[in-house]
Order: C-alpha cells, then sequence, then structure tokens
C-alpha cells in the first residue's frame, strides 16, 4: 500500500468560510462582508452598552437605603460585589453582538433579534446581580 496516497497535505486542513477547502481568492469577499457585518453590529451595541449599565444601576440603586443603613464595612463588601459583578456583566454584554452577528451572518434578518438579546441579558443579568447580592447579605447577616 502507497502510504504517500493516504497523507494529506495542510492546506487541505485549513478551515475557511466553505468548509474544509482552503481559503481562495473567491472567498475573500465574503471574509470582507462578514467583516463589514461584524464591524456594524458591533458600533451598534456598544451604543446599547449605555443603557444596559444604566439600566442596572437603576436597578442596583434600589438595594442602596438598604446598603446604607448597615455601616461602612457593610458599603465596602457590597461595593466589592457590585465593582466586580459590573466588570463581569460587561465582559458578558460581549454575548450579544457575536450571537447577532453569527445570526445575520446566517441569513437570519430580523429586526427583533438585538432587542431580544438586549432584554434577556439584561434581566438575567439583573436577575443574576439581585442574588449575588442576596448572598451576601444573608452571609453577613447584618
Amino acid at each position: 500500500m502507497d502510504r504517500k496516497k493516504d497523507l494529506i497535505r495542510d492546506d487541505q486542513l485549513s478551515p475557511s468560510l466553505h468548509g474544509t477547502t482552503p481559503a481562495t481568492p473567491q472567498s475573500m469577499p465574503e471574509l470582507e462582508t462578514l467583516v463589514a457585518l461584524a464591524r456594524k453590529t458591533f458600533f451598534a451595541w456598544e451604543r446599547l452598552r449605555i443603557f444596559y449599565n444604566v439600566a442596572l444601576g437603576l436597578l442596583l440603586s434600589l438595594l442602596t437605603p438598604y446598603v446604607l443603613s448597615h455601616g461602612w464595612l457593610f458599603i465596602t463588601e457590597v461595593g466589592r460585589v457590585v465593582l466586580k459583578g459590573g466588570i463581569v456583566a460587561n465582559i458578558l454584554f460581549f454575548a450579544g453582538p457575536m450571537v447577532e452577528t453569527y445570526l445575520r451572518w446566517h441569513g437570519y434578518q430580523s429586526k427583533w433579534i438585538r432587542w431580544f438579546l438586549l432584554s434577556f441579558g439584561t434581566l438575567l443579568t439583573a436577575a443574576l446581580a439581585f442574588s449575588v447580592i442576596g448572598g451576601v447579605l444573608d452571609v453577613h447577616d447584618w
């Protein structure tokens, strides 16, 4: 048996936009279109980040009277939790434009997808934030 026939060249394995065939100059316009789509989607989501942060801030501000009534040590503890949670929330916000770009790249062009992802993500993040802060309140039994 000739082993050379069984070997696969590296250029046969490199993935492209068309499955497992190598990228060719003909596939480059599709890549440029994907980049343009991603750029447009990510810029639109960056404008929504302000709404996202304000909405979460307003929801968390509902806890302010309770937090302030328990002294500086408690305020410091909750502040650390909120700061870490805010950083994680903004990192997870990145999932929205990634999912939207993926769906639009595959032809799903509905206008409501961005608003659904933003609304669902904001509500999920708010629920997680209240859960974590509620855990801080329970653990310290203030």
